[in-house]
């Protein structure tokens, strides 16, 4: 069983490249019996047929799901907000799909993993180029920062 990574980014940019990601966002498809499943990551960067997925997915999209739980909202034309899951890691590759294809987006956001105070930071990006700013892993910051990403507090299971 995968830990999970919350990650929440916000994006800024033209309208009609904003428009044009959000249409990825809802975008479905039918799948085996017909079952709806969300298809964000596979809309950005198409993964081939007939190749080793897990390898591939982790080189191209930087995780080995598709977007879980994808929230997203857009209270204004130029910024796009939104947030998911994904199993072990967050997608620094689709991020920087994102700035590729849509030049004029720049994005910034946090991500968490459930183990807290682990696998956390911040993440920046525009122009294809895609930075994270990992925090020191289970310091007292890394865990107290984990805690506001999972809106949970430690202590309440300790008492």
């Amino acid at each position: 069983m995968p830990n999970w990574i919350k990650t929440f980014i916000k994006l800024k940019g033209k309208k009609d490249e904003l428009d044009m990601l959000e249409s990825m966002m809802t975008y479905r498809y039918a799948g085996e019996n017909d079952d709806k499943e969300q298809n964000f990551f596979n809309s950005l960067v198409p993964m081939p047929c007939k190749l080793p997925a897990l390898e591939w997915l982790y080189e191209h999209w930087g995780t080995c799901t598709e977007a879980e739980e994808l929230w997203f909202c857009r209270n204004e034309a130029e910024l796009l907000e939104l947030a998911f899951e994904t199993a072990w890691t967050t997608p620094k590759e689709i991020f920087a799909a994102i700035t590729k294809q849509f030049p004029s987006i720049t994005l910034g956001g946090y991500y968490a993993d459930e183990n807290l105070g682990d696998n956390c930071g911040l993440i920046v990006g525009s122009l294809n180029r895609v930075e994270t700013i990992k925090m020191g892993d289970e310091s007292d910051a890394a865990v107290q920062f984990s805690e506001k990403v999972w809106d949970v507090n430690v202590k309440e299971f300790f008492l």
